[in-house]
């Protein structure tokens, strides 16, 4: 259910172990850039900068490939194809990126809609860059269309 954060602690871990062979004294190599439009940073153990490098590039291309297919604001997302037929008609996504709504759709239930991956509708109403803040009646119009409870996920397609 978790297979893309394990994906990318799997490959940390494996690097962490494949490196730590005998003889290589273990040092921490951490690297941090900007990726999914946050800055990110990637620690990992080795004997070895080259190998530490190789399994950072790594994770951080995983985290590439993810917020491709998740990138809210790209229109060729997998995430915005969702948005742009939500309620029309069913859209067939990648195992990753199914995954990954379940798991958001089970955080909602567990935290009572406090972790809720529709708020898309209203980010949308708030324009940081001109510094606008939208009406209530924006707002309202937008929060009618928030809710992880409208989220269908049928794997049979």
């Amino acid at each position: 259910m978790r297979r893309p954060i394990i994906a990318i602690a799997c490959v940390l871990l494996a690097a962490a172990i494949f490196f730590a062979g005998p003889g290589h004294r273990k040092r921490l190599f951490k690297e941090s850039r900007t990726s999914l439009y946050t800055l990110v940073s990637i620690t990992a153990v080795s004997g070895s900068e080259d190998r530490a490098g190789k399994a950072i590039d790594a994770a951080y291309r995983e985290l590439d490939r993810l917020g491709r297919l998740l990138n809210f604001y790209a229109e060729d997302s997998e995430l915005s194809a969702i948005n742009r037929n939500a309620g029309i008609k069913p859209v067939q996504v990648s195992a990753d990126t199914l995954e990954i709504i379940r798991t958001a759709v089970y955080a909602a239930e567990q935290t009572e809609g406090g972790f809720d991956v529709t708020v898309g509708p209203l980010v949308r109403v708030w324009d940081f860059q001109k510094k606008t803040i939208p009406t209530f009646g924006v707002v309202d119009k937008a929060r009618e269309l928030i809710g992880y409870h409208h989220i269908v996920v049928d794997t049979a397609a």
